[in-house]
């Protein structure tokens, strides 16, 4: 569910005073320099600040109207929703909490200025490392290379050792799994092979881990034959 902060027409008026009226602008996203911002997150912390930075270009005042994000995770923050004027520059800031989230995450804001017509779309991208991580979320098989092995990497995106120690998920015969020791307690490698009993259709394989955050104690990848 989207998170939203909101300032109706007539309560940004009501703070700023009424523009002139003048054709509005097509495009605010030209304010914008840089619309993406990617973090590398570091492990443990529990909040991160992101801040997209622009120049007002326009004639019209830049005041936030309306804010939607697709993601509670982050939340814009009010200090950063003030009227900017031409040729003033101005920021929008949010908090970033993870929580749980690990991996690659992409979360889209959308951010609407009073007297504009349309709103800008910024995007926020983040790598969380976790204790344990799979090289692939998903390994696929077609009828011409059904037989062909493929590997799954399974290491730590932090500091900490961890072992495999079950795998489970498939049913019996459908799959032949190979486990090599890269680095121990750093870096494994299963090779998968479907046999002769594996049909068209979508399996799961889940690779338990004695990892200490109990979010990556399992990782699953998912198996597509065709």
């Amino acid at each position: 569910m989207g998170v939203r902060i909101a300032c109706g027409v007539a309560c940004a008026w009501a703070l700023i005073g009424a523009p002139p009226a003048q054709a509005s602008p097509k495009d605010i996203g030209t304010a914008f320099p840089n619309k993406v911002v990617k973090l590398q997150v570091e492990p443990g912390k529990e909040s991160f600040k992101v801040v997209w930075a622009y120049i007002n270009p326009h004639e019209l005042p830049m005041l936030v109207q309306e804010v939607d994000s697709d993601c509670g995770c982050l939340a814009v923050e009010v200090d950063s929703i003030a009227q900017v004027a031409k040729g003033e520059s101005g920021k929008i800031t949010a908090k970033f909490s993870p929580g749980a989230r690990r991996g690659f995450l992409s979360i889209l804001l959308k951010v609407r200025f009073v007297g504009y017509d349309k709103p800008v779309e910024l995007t926020f991208e983040a790598k969380i490392p976790a204790p344990v991580e799979a090289s692939v979320q998903e390994l696929s098989w077609t009828a011409k290379n059904r037989q062909q092995a493929q590997t799954i990497d399974v290491t730590t995106g932090t500091s900490e050792d961890f072992r495999i120690t079950d795998l489970t998920g498939l049913p019996k015969g459908l799959f032949i799994i190979k486990q090599e020791t890269v680095k121990e307690k750093r870096h494994y490698r299963l090779h998968i092979t479907p046999t002769g009993k594996a049909g068209a259709g979508v399996q799961y394989l889940q690779i338990h881990t004695d990892a200490s955050d109990p979010n990556t104690q399992i990782v699953e990848v998912y198996f597509r034959i065709q």
